[in-house]
């Protein structure tokens, strides 16, 4: 009789999470992982890009993202920010992935109730619709369209992933923010202000480096590129570096390319290499750090000799 056709996944979960999440929390979120091992939801299923209405009930749906709460719960007993850092990043995309199911679900709900809003022919029972079933179907729709816009931004690092906000952009919000026409056609009248889309940044401040580089040639002067995310500019940016391990930090100020990017030139790495971390001071005096461990335990380049 044959036995499985796949190997457990207990040793590769234990060994993931220690790594990445330290001792302290390691094997309940190794048990998280294992369980949902090829179990995992799958909404935004469309091909290339999937935003589907989901006619099941969110209560119904919601009883598949259990391990979410379950991650939730795992967050208290994390310690270090190194372990911080790498946990809320996992975290952030499980709720993204819930979110995103959840706004499928109401897209399905505000779709049921525009077609009794339309199958209405007087003027007046339709916009009496529109306010009693449509508007709360969008307004639901709308706010968990941001929350999972947000969830995304905050789980974004590399240009890769960078390069799914023109994804959001030009496909999934016309199908969630742009159904707003059909409200308003219905109403005969705009949405209340706070349905109303707003390019202001919502989330939590934070640092992006789209390209970290742990090796460059002997000398160069490579260049390095930020996004800071915030509502207003910041104060400073600013890159502090040293010899690999020895020695003062030597601080340099980023140079403003455009809304909230940033660039400067790494010095010339010699053999010795260097390590460094960002310092940005947010218009509210706030200051962030990357990485989350500096300056502690800081990026680190070592140079390649030429010809290598």
């Amino acid at each position: 009789m044959l036995g499985p056709r796949n190997l457990g996944t207990a040793d590769f979960y234990a060994d993931l999470a220690l790594a990445n999440f330290g001792r302290e929390v390691a094997a309940e979120v190794a048990g998280v992982f294992e369980k949902m091992d090829c179990e995992l939801p799958r909404p935004l299923r469309g091909c290339p890009f999937g935003l589907n209405a989901d006619a099941r009930p969110w209560d119904e749906v919601a009883k598949e993202f259990a391990f979410v709460d379950a991650l939730q719960l795992c967050r208290k007993m994390v310690s270090g920010a190194g372990n911080l850092s790498r946990f809320d990043y996992w975290l952030d995309s499980y709720r993204y992935l819930r979110a995103s199911a959840h706004m499928e679900c109401t897209i399905g709900r505000f779709q049921k109730e525009m077609v009794k809003v339309q199958a209405e022919q007087d003027p007046g029972k339709r916009k009496e619709l529109a306010k009693t079933l449509a508007v709360p179907a969008y307004r639901e729709m709308y706010q968990q369209s941001v929350e999972a816009l947000g969830l995304l931004m905050q789980t974004t690092h590399t240009a890769a992933e960078l390069g799914f906000m023109p994804i959001w952009q030009k496909h999934y919000l016309p199908g969630t923010i742009g159904l707003a026409d059909q409200v308003v056609k219905a109403l005969g009248e705009p949405l209340p202000a706070d349905l109303q889309p707003t390019q202001e940044y919502l989330g939590t401040p934070r640092i992006i480096v789209p390209t970290i580089r742990g090796t460059v040639m002997e000398g160069d002067k490579t260049p390095l590129r930020i996004i800071v995310l915030d509502k207003q500019l910041p104060k400073s940016a600013k890159l502090h570096w040293r010899t690999l391990g020895t020695g003062t930090y030597a601080a340099v100020d980023f140079q403003h390319a455009a809304r909230g990017v940033y660039t400067v030139n790494l010095p010339p790495v010699s053999a010795a290499g260097i390590e460094y971390y960002l310092e940005v001071t947010l218009a509210t005096g706030q200051q962030l750090a990357w990485p989350a461990t500096a300056p502690q335990l800081n990026q680190t380049v070592v140079a390649l000799p030429p010809g290598t």
